[in-house]
């Protein structure tokens, strides 16, 4: 270092000091760095910089301290890590504030991850959520994104990515963009003037299903609806509805429940109010189905199966299996077994 710097661990005046390495403990500040300049209460480190507190860790090129204020503005090879959150951010400059965690990131790439409650019978995923933009503002307990992006798959090349001049998130919980596009690979979907994703993996949140449009030659242009209703944590609902220019409006509805901890139940019904293509006669009608699943104990278990179709010749105008178009029967059975 140079003759008038000093290497950091020195203790610090009150009320914040320098502990022992690595192990800060409340109101405590570690610092290491190649050298150091102090004015007053200002700390200007230089050259592979680690400043770490209770909270947070920061790896830079250059850091500058105010003691009095709890400011920090770091550049160059900026790793942030906020312990609690368990959040990762690398970016090329940050303004801090160690007191109040405010501050701003330039050019930011970070990750957080999913909040999972775990639960028996629950599926979950430790993929962390990712986000990249301009520059980002944290306010607390939350980020405003700028420019950026959200993902949960891997980066630089995630395969869904969700793009907005702004995004409001907080880590864990749930992201709001406004004038946002959903693109797959380069390929940019649908287009919402606001958006909300949720960040959790429990609780379940209600909210509309992604809408789908496109064209058929037996059924004309085609576009749809739908809505996820969360009921509880053992039950929900989906239904869609779907416009078809040449033939009428079909609805779908998808009824799920645990009842219990060892009994399961699915039931589904497709309808078309089918007016006929191009005035010809009417193919409309439903196809129900119910399964069911239950372990009664000691080795026992009963399976249920339910299938009603109306008609066959619905099924050959609204099937999307070339094997049901073909296939007149429907079964319904039952089973008891050790």
């Amino acid at each position: 270092p140079p003759p008038n710097s000093q290497e950091t661990s020195q203790k610090l005046e009150t009320p914040v000091r320098i502990s022992a390495p690595h192990k800060p403990g409340p109101n405590e500040v570690h610092i290491e760095a190649v050298s150091k300049e102090v004015k007053g209460a200002e700390y200007h480190l230089r050259g592979k910089v680690l400043f770490e507190t209770t909270e947070m860790q920061l790896k830079a090129d250059e850091v500058d301290y105010d003691q009095d204020t709890g400011d920090v503005e770091a550049r160059g090879h900026i790793h942030f890590e906020h312990f609690s959150r368990r959040e990762i951010i690398d970016c090329d400059r940050i303004e801090y504030n160690i007191e109040t965690e405010t501050g701003k990131f330039y050019e930011i790439k970070g990750s957080t991850p999913s909040r999972i409650e775990v639960r028996p019978g629950l599926l979950t995923t430790q993929n962390p959520f990712y986000f990249q933009g301009k520059w980002a503002e944290r306010l607390k307990d939350r980020y405003i994104l700028h420019d950026g992006f959200l993902t949960d798959c891997l980066v630089p090349r995630p395969w869904w990515r969700l793009r907005a001049p702004s995004f409001d998130v907080i880590p864990g919980e749930r992201a709001i963009a406004k004038n946002a596009w959903f693109y797959v690979g380069k390929v940019p979907i649908f287009y919402a003037p606001a958006f909300y994703k949720s960040l959790e993996k429990q609780p379940r949140r209600s909210g509309f299903l992604t809408p789908n449009i496109g064209n058929s030659s037996r059924r004309g242009k085609m576009v749809g609806v739908g809505y996820f209703w969360a009921i509880n944590r053992s039950t929900d609902l989906t239904y869609r509805m779907q416009y078809f220019s040449e033939r009428g409006l079909a609805h779908q509805a998808d009824f799920r429940a645990k009842l219990n901890d060892k009994t399961d139940l699915d039931a589904n019904i497709y309808a078309v109010a089918d007016r006929g293509q191009n005035g010809g006669k009417s193919a409309g009608g439903y196809l129900a189905t119910v399964n069911t699943k239950s372990d009664l104990g000691r080795g026992w278990t009963a399976r249920g199966e339910l299938n009603y179709l109306s008609s066959f010749a619905f099924r050959q105008q609204f099937t999307e299996s070339f094997h049901e178009a073909i296939f007149s029967e429907t079964h319904s059975a039952g089973s008891l077994a050790k």
